[in-house]
Order: structure tokens, then sequence, then C-alpha cells
């Protein structure tokens, strides 16, 4: 504090009060890079499942996807929400709750994997990421 000549209250104060530049402070490059990707990426899925969708119920959770997102890009402008736990915690999980409640609307779900019936523990919004080899042991009995 001696070099820069501060106020001795300046060490305070330890949160810049704003995501981006908290994040570009505390973890360079590679850390803002990191925050863009977990705002880009939901951003860019929600609106690509919005795109097209003639069902109302459909559009209604995408844009409820959407509306996380940008309302946690707003809340970062003016205080660090994902620097803390809890809100990284609920931005995760209003995501994820708004994705799986997305992806098991039938007009979602490729041909492919109509009729496969779950086993217990397995969710309907896991099926993308379930490669084909696993989903054949899955499938009901024609």
């Amino acid at each position: 504090m001696a070099a820069w000549d501060l106020h001795s209250g300046v060490s305070y104060y330890d949160q810049l009060h704003s995501d981006l530049i908290d994040t570009a402070a505390r973890r360079g490059l590679v850390g803002l890079a990191s925050l863009l990707m977990l705002y880009g990426v939901p951003l860019l899925l929600f609106a690509r499942a919005l795109r097209g969708r003639p069902d109302a119920t459909t559009r209604a959770l995408a844009v409820a996807g959407l509306v996380v997102v940008v309302a946690f890009i707003g809340f970062g402008l003016t205080q660090s929400m994902l620097r803390d736990a809890r809100g990284l915690a609920g931005y995760l999980g209003l995501i994820t709750a708004c994705w799986c409640l997305l992806r098991t609307r039938p007009e979602l779900i490729p041909a492919s994997r109509q009729g496969v019936r779950l086993k217990a523990g397995v969710r309907p919004c896991l099926l993308p990421v379930l490669g084909r080899t696993r989903l054949q042991s899955y499938r009901t009995p024609s």
C-alpha cells in the first residue's frame, strides 16, 4: 500500500462487482474465455432450440433457458454472481433444469432414439450424451 500511496481502507474491498472484470483480474484470459463459454454455450443451445419450433411449450422452455442466461449476464454486470458457490449453483441448476425439461419434448428427440426404454437412473435429458451402441440395449422389443 505504501508504494502506491493508497488509503488503508481500500484493502477491505476484495470484490470488483462485475463477473467479467473480476474473472479477468483473478483468472486471466483463460478464466475470461471459460466464463464467456459458460454464458455463450447455453445461450446458443437455447437459441437454436427456439428456432423453428411451432409447439408453444417447447418455445416457452427455450425462452425460459434464454431468460436465465441473459438474467445472469445482467446480474454479472453489477455483482460477481458466479464467484460465489451459491450463485454458480443457482445458475447451473436453473439452466440444467431448463435444458432437461426442453430435451424431454418428443419433437426434439431424433427418430433413431424414439421408442427407447430407459433403465432406472437414466434421465431423458442424457439421451444425446449416450452413444448409439449403449442405446441398443435399451430399445423396447418390437
